[in-house]
C-alpha cells in the first residue's frame, strides 16, 4: 500500500515541475507580443503625395489652399481612428473637418474647407490678408469629453508643423478679380457712355445732357458692391452661400428708392409738359434737333469770340441769332445736368453735384442719402475684407437706410426734376 501511494505521488508531481521550471533550467516561457505604440508626436506635414518621395516639400516649404488635402504624419504604429482626432490650426480647433487614415494608419488626412461651425477659425486665418500666403501652425489632439483640456501632440525632434496657407495667389482668385474688374469697368462705361444712370424726364434732351439720377446711382452702387463681394468670397472660400439677408435688404431698399424717385418724377409733369410743348413749338422735337441747336450755338459763339478779338462789333447780327437759339432751348435748361453747365465737354467728376442738388441747390435730404449710402458701403467693404463674409447689419441700421430713402422720395415729390 505504501509503495502504491509513492508511485502516484511521483506521477502527479512531474507535470508540475515541468510548468514551474526555474529560469536557469528547462525550457523558457514563450514571449508575449509588444502592444502597438499610440502616437505621441507629429513627425511632419505633407499632402497626399507618397511620403517616401524625397523631393516632396514638407513643413515651411509646403503651400496649401482651400480644397487641398493636409496630411498630418504621426509616430507610433497603433491603428488610427480618424473620428477620434481633431485638427488644430494656430491653436484653434476645427471639429467639423472629417479625417481619414493615411499610409497604414501613420497619418491623418484633412480636406481644408470652411464650414459653418469653423467659420471663425478660417476668418482668423484668411481674413484681412496682407500677403498672398500666411504661415499656419498645425497640431492634432484626441477628442475629450467634459471640461478636460485636449492634449495637443507636440512636434517630434526636428519636425516642422508649419505650412503656408495660400490666400490670394490662386487662379480662382485671379479669375474672380477679372470678373470684379469687368463689373466695375461695365459700371464705369454705363456712367460715361450710356443713359442707364440718368433721368429720362425730358425726351428731347440728348442723354449726355440728362441729369444723373440719385435713385439709379444708389441701385448701381449696391448692385456693384454685392456682386463684387460675392465673386471675391466665392473664389477665396469656394463658398457660394455668402449672400446675407441684410445684403438683399439693402439692394431692395435701393430699388424701392429708385422706384419711388421715378414715381415722383411722373407726378411733377406740369412743368415738364410746359417744357415739352415749348420745345416742340421751337421745332425741337428730338435729341437730334437739340444737338443741331447746340452745335449752331457753339459755332456762332466761337465766331463771335473771334470777331471780338479782331474788332469790337457791338451791333453784330450774330447776337440776335445767338439769342434766338438760346431761347429755343431755354425751357430745357433746368433739366440739363450740372456736369454740362461747366463747359462744352462733360466733366464727370462733377457727378456729385447732380446727386446732391435739387431745383434750389444743395438739398439736405439728398446729402443725407448720399452720406449714409457711402458710409454703410465702406463698412460693408471693410467687413468683407476683414471677416470674409457679408456683414449682418442690425435692423436699426437697415431702418436708417430705409428712412433716408423715404425722406429723399418724400422731398422729391415737390421738386420739378
Amino acid at each position: 500500500m505504501v509503495a502504491l501511494c509513492a508511485v502516484a505521488a511521483l506521477l502527479l508531481s512531474g507535470p508540475c515541475r515541468a510548468q514551474t521550471a526555474s529560469p536557469g533550467g528547462g525550457a523558457p516561457t514563450s514571449a508575449q507580443p509588444e502592444s502597438p505604440k499610440p502616437p505621441a508626436a507629429i513627425t511632419g506635414l505633407t499632402d497626399t503625395a507618397p511620403v517616401a518621395d524625397p523631393n516632396k516639400k514638407h513643413g515651411p516649404g509646403l503651400t496649401l489652399g482651400l480644397s487641398d488635402d493636409l496630411v498630418v504624419l504621426l509616430d507610433g504604429d497603433a491603428p488610427l481612428v480618424p473620428s477620434d482626432w481633431v485638427l488644430y490650426l494656430d491653436g484653434k480647433a476645427l471639429p467639423d473637418l472629417a479625417a481619414t487614415a493615411y499610409d497604414s494608419g501613420h497619418g491623418l488626412v484633412y480636406r481644408l474647407q470652411r464650414t459653418a461651425d469653423d467659420r471663425a477659425v478660417w476668418t482668423s486665418i484668411l481674413g484681412a490678408p496682407t500677403d498672398t500666403t500666411r504661415p499656419v501652425k498645425v497640431s492634432v489632439a484626441r477628442k475629450v469629453d467634459g471640461n478636460e483640456s485636449p492634449h495637443l501632440l507636440p512636434p517630434a525632434s526636428n519636425a516642422s508643423v508649419v505650412f503656408r496657407m495660400n490666400i490670394l495667389w490662386t487662379w480662382w482668385v485671379w479669375f474672380a478679380a477679372v470678373l470684379a474688374l469687368g463689373t466695375l469697368f461695365a459700371i464705369g462705361v454705363a456712367i460715361v457712355k450710356t443713359p442707364v444712370l440718368r433721368d429720362d424726364v425730358l425726351p428731347q434732351l440728348p442723354w449726355e445732357l440728362r441729369q444723373f439720377s440719385l435713385g439709379r446711382c444708389q441701385m448701381a452702387f449696391w448692385f456693384t458692391l454685392v456682386l463684387v463681394s460675392f465673386l471675391f468670397l466665392w473664389a477665396l472660400l469656394w463658398d457660394y452661400n455668402t449672400l446675407t439677408t441684410q445684403a438683399l435688404t439693402l439692394m431692395g431698399i435701393s430699388a424701392a428708392t429708385g422706384l419711388g424717385a421715378l414715381a415722383a418724377n411722373t407726378t411733377n409733369d406740369d412743368d415738364l409738359e410746359h417744357a415739352k410743348k415749348a420745345l416742340a413749338d421751337a421745332k425741337v422735337n428730338s435729341p437730334e434737333d437739340f444737338e443741331v441747336v447746340l452745335n449752331d450755338l457753339a459755332e456762332l459763339k466761337a465766331k463771335k469770340k473771334k470777331a471780338l478779338v479782331q474788332e469790337n462789333k457791338p451791333n453784330d447780327p450774330d447776337l440776335d441769332e445767338i439769342a434766338s437759339l438760346e431761347a429755343r432751348i431755354a425751357p430745357a435748361r433746368k433739366y440739363i445736368s450740372l456736369t454740362y453747365q461747366r463747359g462744352d465737354k462733360a466733366r464727370y467728376r462733377y457727378i456729385f453735384n447732380d446727386l446732391i442738388n435739387d431745383d434750389n441747390g444743395p438739398a439736405l435730404h439728398r446729402l443725407q442719402l448720399v452720406g449714409w449710402t457711402v458710409a454703410v458701403g465702406v463698412v460693408f467693404v471693410v467687413a468683407v475684407y476683414r471677416d470674409l463674409s457679408m456683414p449682418e447689419f442690425s435692423a436699426t441700421l437697415l431702418a436708417l437706410m430705409g428712412v433716408s430713402g423715404a425722406s429723399y422720395v418724400g422731398f422729391k415729390f415737390p421738386e420739378k426734376t
